[in-house]
């Protein structure tokens, strides 16, 4: 078959008709699901297997119930799926078995499902509970096939010993000579009430009033006389799949569809466009006669094994296939369409794609070609000029005859077959180039990746921007022009940059304090001339000289963003590591105007159609001319086309399927269903389980719940499917959990359930009466005593509730710096590739990490003072003292400080060990770090004095020293004297907390310049 990407979107969705129903259908034909139009191959395929939970991957059929769970069987157990994950019946939890095998199962329209098995008869499944009819009895163990005629008949076919039928809960053999020892695959009714038996030997057998009336076999037509299957179509033909292919009876009379010729055929469905889809040994097959439709989807296509078992369509159109060795699979459509090395893509990796002109696209890839597709055909540009592979950083057409190729080897120029390559050796003052832009002077502007900005008239160099001239950096990212003709310029630390008429050059930062680490990727310029920067922290909105960050309601984390741009319908989309984002505008104008804290969003993946979902990194999106947007991934290039999306329309039914207590033990969703629930009391733990039946993308499915009395609002969860509570009060409850499909559309009705909970005989109103009068009394009476302990309390709190928010506030501060400049290091580094750089950045990484790493051993630190007892032990002070040296061995120019200690004591001292040893490195840590350079006798003195009563430390140094004016303040919380300072502004803090936590006090005497001293004095504990 063709390649996907050879199919244009226009052409495929414009036969998308999907039609949805609130309740589930026990048809194929009430679901419009695929169009003959729309290739299969176009569908977005997605795989379950073992790995992902399945018991095997070797399955027998798969069958949608009328609730909507998938049942799939196996040789191994049955299987209940509802898109999330698999529950598992074997003969571990159901006696009725007597092996795990089974082979198929038939929904019933009123008395549940019938499960085939190979040694187990037939089991029932109804009201939650899988029996063994006692019909069983008088049918073989192995039954290949079960289904039920209009009349409530059961019709079993056996495994070599022919066709039984229940009736009034009796099963006896069929009397028909040729199927006795014949094993019946399958059986069909049509609409005169005839019955039609497939065998694997006899061939077809007609059946009348139980009675045979007509054998169909190889002389009369058909492929084989080995059937497998049958189904019986809207039109009242017979479709007959034999081992050999696939047969027509109509109107009497057998016919031979040659396009599944020498195909083992093993099952055979219709969709409302009439489609005949059939699961071969030789992948899934698809024919409509209407629309001249004959396909074979086979491995070589994408399928990922050959053998499919069996098909079913969900309540979404979505068509399920169960295979013999690949596990599930789902088949979907897809809001996109990819192009990849597949379909004539040089490499998977693209960086840039550029429309020259309409309908002609050239694709620029990490393997440092270019590839062109025009027509849904893909091509490739040949260079005279070896670019060594280097990756295309951009593409720009100046005219219909001239390219500026943009690699890091140069400049490309190309006018028609002459070529030209400008770099270091022709004045370049850079190979690394990053961006090409032409603006509506029709300038050229260069960005590259270390020499600055560069300006062209024609092909040679104007005028060059970069740190000398005023540039904050000399690495570029972007380059756009706004309405107003200014030329605006996205860095890596730099901020976002503007060029006016005049080259005069504004610097603009998100973070006015620091650009470092800081990437902006891409500039959108909107209708109202406003600026849209895509970053590595997040999205900005800039207008008026200031920067908003915009915040996206989104269920993923995710702070990296690449492009941005607009389309015709009222959208923006935004390409990330992790898909690609799209936000209505006018949602985005609320924000803007404060009317919302987010702005919800929408994001599409591989769920969606996108061979990879995920972005490539510091490159542009194209919006073509004809609206449809081209994205360049890591798995090759994926064409949206926002005018023709596909809404899933779905409302998600709910189901409540597990009602768990610790005490009372578990209720199933029929015990859910039949009415309320009443709980003994002593139960502590109550768990609910439920699930969503929607398979377009169960990731994306998000939840929200509520249980009256406890919760106020509702609760919305992402895609969890299982809620907790603990120690209810005794009462009547009710709990209702709604959920919303991929799209966002919810299913407001949900699903509920009521439940009470009897009271201990102590907790009957009775008794709360009586205890009344004697609770308050009580109270009164101690309402004195309390009211002190309440304002000491309070006053406590209030001290702790200013320390945390100040806490909260600077440690977010301290902990969000070093690692942005840690992200933002790493994703130079990983563009850069083993450049002379690396051991720069890698020096610059270990001393944000350090950073950080001192500053979470201070909150750990502040952590255990507070959380943990004091305990009291004989002080070793040298063994401590000796510890708190070796930790700061790493520190620098620790080796140029002479160290003293005198330690003088009589008996045994007691304090906490721990907290004097966090005492000690934190005083000795700020000598290390403060020390003055200027100094050639740098030192530290620790001099201890001690006896059985008290113990008093000096901690000297002839460091920086500090200033009297900060001498009152330098024990509080996150103190810094000055901008300048190295630490967290936690050190100090900790000190004085912890001292007082072992009733000591300090003091610090202290010259700027000269040194300071700190004071210890500890009572004995």
């Amino acid at each position: 078959m063709i390649g996907q990407g050879k199919y244009s979107i226009s052409g495929i969705f414009f036969f998308i008709l999907i039609v949805f129903s609130s309740t589930v259908s026990g048809s194929n034909l009430d679901i419009k699901s695929i169009h003959p139009k729309t290739p299969i191959e176009s569908l977005v395929l997605k795989q379950w297997t073992s790995e992902q939970g399945l018991i095997s991957n070797n399955l027998t059929s798969v069958n949608v119930d009328r609730e909507g769970f998938l049942w799939v069987t196996c040789f191994n157990g049955l299987l209940k799926f509802d898109g999330h994950s698999f529950a598992l019946f074997d003969s571990e939890n159901l006696s009725v078995l007597n092996s795990n095998a089974f082979m198929n199962s038939f929904m019933s329209r009123s008395d549940g499902i019938f499960y085939s098995t190979q040694a187990s008869g037939i089991i029932q499944y109804k009201s939650g509970t899988f029996v063994s009819p006692d019909y069983n009895k008088n049918l073989p163990n192995y039954i290949r096939k079960v289904k039920i005629d209009d009349n409530g008949r059961i019709w079993a076919g056996a495994n070599n010993r022919g066709l039984y039928i229940v009736e009034n809960d009796t099963a006896t053999i069929l009397d028909i000579p040729e199927l006795k020892n014949i094993t019946v695959m399958d059986m069909a009714f049509d609409r005169q009430n005839n019955i039609f038996a497939a065998s694997r030997g006899a061939g077809l057998v007609q059946i009348q009033n139980d009675v045979p009336v007509r054998y169909y076999k190889e002389k009369d037509g058909l492929y084989s006389d080995v059937v497998n299957c049958l189904y019986f179509a809207e039109d009242n033909s017979l479709y007959i799949g034999t081992k050999d292919g696939l047969n027509i009876l109509k109107d009497g009379k057998i016919n031979k569809v040659r396009f599944f010729k020498n195909i083992e055929i093993n099952q055979i469905i219709e969709d409302g466009y009439g489609s005949i889809w059939v699961a071969t040994e030789m992948g899934l097959g698809r024919i409509n006669e209407r629309y001249r439709t004959k396909e074979l989807f086979t491995p070589e296509d994408g399928l990922p094994t050959r053998q499919v078992s069996g098909l079913d369509f969900d309540n979404e159109g979505n068509l399920w296939l169960a295979t013999k060795k690949g596990g599930l699979l789902r088949l979907k459509y897809g809001n996109f369409i990819n192009y990849t090395r597949k379909d004539g893509l040089a490499l998977d990796q693209v960086n840039i794609i550029v429309e020259k002109s309409p309908g002609l696209y050239y694709v620029g890839s990490d393997e440092g070609g270019i590839n062109i597709i025009s027509n849904r055909i893909v091509g490739r540009m040949r260079f005279n000029t070896d670019l060594k592979r280097n990756g295309i950083r951009d593409i720009c057409f100046i005219n219909q005859n001239e390219i500026w190729i943009g690699s890091y080897r140069g400049i490309l120029i190309k006018r028609g077959i002459n070529e030209k390559l400008l770099n270091q050796d022709t004045g370049m003052p850079s190979d690394d180039i990053r961006r090409i832009y032409k603006d509506s002077q029709n300038r050229i502007w260069v960005g590259t990746r270390s020499a600055g900005l560069i300006r062209f008239k024609n092909d040679t160099i104007e005028t060059i921007f970069d740190l000398k001239s005023g540039l904050s950096t000399n690495y570029i990212l972007s380059v756009e022009e706004d309405q107003n003709g200014l030329i605006w310029v996205g860095t890596n630390g730099g901020g976002l940059i503007s060029i006016d008429k005049n080259d005069q050059l504004k610097s603009y930062n998100p973070f006015k304090e620091d650009a470092s680490g800081i990437l902006i990727f891409n500039i959108h310029v909107d209708d109202t001339n406003a600026l849209w920067l895509a970053t590595n922290i997040g999205i900005f909105y800039f207008e008026n000289k200031e920067f908003r960050q915009v915040e996206l309601a989104s269920n993923y984390q995710n702070d990296t963003f690449f492009d941005i741009v607009s389309d015709d319908v009222g959208n923006l989309w935004i390409t990330s590591n992790i898909g690609l984002y799209r936000i209505r505008i006018s949602d985005a104008r609320e924000f803007l105007n404060g009317q919302t804290e987010q702005i919800p969003s929408f994001l599409y993946d591989h769920n969606d159609g996108m061979s990879n979902k995920e972005c490539t990194g510091a490159t542009r999106l194209l919006r073509a001319s004809d609206g449809k947007l081209w994205i360049p991934t890591l798995g090759g290039v994926a064409i949206i086309d926002p005018d023709e999306l596909i809404t899933n329309e779905f409302k998600p039914p709910v189901i409540i399927t597990d009602f768990l207590t610790d005490r009372s033990g578990e209720f199933i969703s029929e015990d859910l269903k039949a009415g309320k629930l009443v709980l003994e009391p002593g139960n502590f733990r109550y768990q609910i389980r439920y699930t969503a039946l929607s398979y377009q993308a169960p990731e994306k499915v998000r939840f929200k719940y509520k249980l009256d009395k406890i919760d106020e609002d509702w609760i919305e969860k992402t895609n969890i499917r299982e809620v907790q509570y603990t120690n209810l009060p005794p009462g009547n409850y009710t709990f209702n959990v709604r959920a919303c499909n991929n799209d966002n559309v919810w299913d407001e009705q949900g699903a509920s359930f009521s439940f009470k909970i009897k009271p201990y005989f102590y907790q009957r109103i009775e008794l709360y009466v009586g205890f009344l009068f004697f609770v308050v009394l009580v109270g009164w009476l101690s309402y004195k005593k309390r009211i002190n302990v309440i304002e000491k309390r309070n006053k406590e709190l209030n001290k702790i509730n200013e320390e945390l928010d100040k806490f909260v506030y600077s440690a977010s501060h301290d902990l969000k710096a070093p690692l942005n400049s840690v992200l933002g290091l790493i994703n130079i580094a990983k563009k850069d590739g083993a450049t002379g750089s690396m051991p720069l950045y890698l020096q610059m990484i270990e001393q944000s990490i350090k950073k950080l790493e001192r500053f979470i051993a201070d909150i750990i630190d502040y952590s255990r003072n507070t959380s943990v007892e004091v305990v009291s032990g004989v002080i070793d002070f040298q063994k401590i003292i000796d510890g708190a040296l070796a930790d700061v061995q790493y520190l620098e120019g620790e080796a140029e400080i002479s160290k003293k200690v005198k330690i003088k004591g009589d008996g045994d001292f007691k304090s906490d060990p721990r907290r004097l040893s966090v005492i000690l490195n934190n005083l000795i840590t700020n000598s290390i770090i403060y020390h003055d350079n200027s100094k050639d006798n740098k030192f530290i003195e620790v001099s201890v004095n001690y006896n059985k009563i008290r113990a008093i430390i000096d901690v000297k140094d002839n460091g920086t020293g500090i200033g009297k004016e900060h001498l009152v303040k330098i024990f509080k919380m996150f103190y810094r004297a000055s901008e300048n300072t190295k630490g967290s502004g936690l050190g100090l803090y900790i000190v004085k907390e912890t001292i007082g936590k072992i009733k000591g006090t300090i003091t610090v005497e202290s010259d700027l310049g000269k040194g300071s001293k700190f004071t210890i004095e500890l009572p004995a504990l």
